[in-house]
């Protein structure tokens, strides 16, 4: 799969932005990063009853 331009775009930046911090300042925000994450699954954000129920609500029918 050829990634698109924004994400090469986004890639990019993001690399160059880590490349500018520190090793604490990256491990900081590694952990922030891991919690969120953790978070998001035990709230189930990517099921797709919940991909449903947001299509439902952006668009009802």
């Amino acid at each position: 799969m050829t990634p698109t331009r924004y994400v090469v775009e986004e890639r990019t930046f993001v690399n160059q932005v880590r490349e500018s911090l520190g090793r604490h300042r990256r491990e900081e925000l590694g952990a922030g990063l891991a919690r969120t994450e953790a978070d998001l699954l035990t709230a189930r954000c990517g099921s797709a009853a919940n991909a449903h129920r947001t299509v439902r609500t952006a668009a009802p029918v």
